[in-house]
């Protein structure tokens, strides 16, 4: 195996997904619900938010989807009608909130130095907004360590379809089949595979080792064992 570029789906993959999202999301439902009780549970039951927890559940929407599939959710309850124009202003709003809320995953910060060191060209797929990513990265201080950092919003399409894997290998002047998907959902590694790049599943997300084996090349506990399987398989 001969890669010369790791991409990294952010939520659950570099970031602690329950630790940044879950009072994020909590937050946001207060908001466009204005308060209104009813309304507050309508929302987090769209998008499996259990209000008593505070936590997210494996099955939402939240974990996988684009800024637009989590508005096109509760968009009949707020009487929206374009989706579209609403998901950005959520996109915006959880921006906000997630750049105090954000933790990147234990030995992430040494991984990707060590990976950067090591002279891979690094980037990130997201299905969050570009914006929101590059500004997560800022607060981390992860920014310096990627070459190219991509968005639902950036152009090509979300995962699970190929664009953003294929839009990072163009910019990067990286062949697909020599670039490696990283990511803790099936969305990242269905995305990675119609690319034709290597996958790797990592367990730090939801998704079970067993539901990501189909569809990896390889299956991590975490992208921070990235740096010890690279040694031992190239």
């Amino acid at each position: 195996m001969q890669i010369e570029a790791i991409l990294f789906d952010k939520d659950g993959t570099l970031i602690d997904f329950d630790a940044t999202f879950n009072p994020a999301v909590r937050h946001v439902i207060e908001t466009i619900s204005g308060g209104d009780k009813t309304l507050i549970e309508d929302i987090a039951q769209r998008w499996d938010f259990d209000l008593e927890t505070g936590e997210i559940s494996s099955s939402s929407i939240i974990i996988a989807g684009s800024g637009y599939d989590i508005t096109a959710a509760v968009a009949p309850l707020l009487g929206i009608d374009d989706v579209r124009a609403y998901s950005r202003h959520l996109d915006k709003l959880y921006g906000e909130i997630c750049k105090d809320t954000v933790e990147a995953l234990p030995g992430l910060e040494a991984t990707l130095g060590t990976l950067r060191t090591d002279r891979f060209v690094l980037g990130i797929a997201t299905n969050d907004a570009q914006e929101n990513a590059e500004a997560q990265m800022g607060t981390l201080g992860f920014t310096k360590f990627f070459d190219h950092i991509l968005g639902a919003d950036s152009g090509y399409g979300a995962k699970p379809d190929a664009g953003m894997i294929l839009g990072f290998c163009d910019q990067a002047k990286i062949l697909p089949e020599k670039t490696l998907m990283v990511g803790d959902s099936l969305h990242d590694l269905k995305a990675g595979k119609a690319a034709g790049a290597f996958t790797c599943g990592v367990e730090t997300g939801p998704a079970t080792a067993e539901e990501l084996a189909p569809f990896a090349d390889v299956v991590l506990p975490s992208a921070a064992n990235l740096p010890e399987y690279l040694k031992q398989s190239m």
